[in-house]
């Protein structure tokens, strides 16, 4: 046999990442994972995790992430800490953060609310972060065993 041999493809399909941006309320999106940031000292706009605030089960610390359902949709509350310190590097990170554990939830698609009052170098970060999380290098890995973990 002459030449080299092909290369094997890869087992798992690729998933490439979508994004888009919408003036459209959080609510119409058919995203079924929700993103909320809320500031400390700041409420939510949102009653169900305006509760979750009230009851303690969420913080508005900056890292700090609470989960309700309303139906078949997942509402994520990101703490973004306090307001005059949050720059694109915390939105990256608070991105990353709620990526993950949408992940963790079996999310297939994500939508975040935009911080009141925040600007195109957040929209930006929090796009940046979301991308950078959900990257994973596997080229030389084994595909897994289990069904469910691909």
């Amino acid at each position: 046999m002459s030449g080299a041999e092909p290369r094997q493809r890869s087992r798992y399909a690729r998933v490439l990442v979508q994004v888009q941006a919408t003036t459209a309320p959080l609510v119409d999106s058919d995203a079924d994972t929700l993103v909320v940031g809320v500031f400390e000292g700041e409420d939510s706009a949102h009653a169900g995790l305006q509760a979750l605030l009230e009851s303690r089960e969420a913080k508005r610390s900056h890292g700090a992430l609470a989960l309700t359902h309303e139906g078949a949709r997942r509402w994520l509350l990101a703490g973004l800490g306090a307001r005059d310190q949050f720059d694109a590097e915390r939105a990256r990170v608070s991105a990353a953060k709620a990526l993950k554990r949408a992940g963790e939830l079996g999310a297939r698609s994500l939508c975040w609310e935009l911080p009141a009052g925040t600007g195109e170098a957040v929209a930006g970060a929090i796009v940046e972060g979301t991308i950078l999380a959900s990257y994973r290098f596997d080229r030389y890995k084994e595909p897994p065993k289990d069904e469910s973990e691909r």
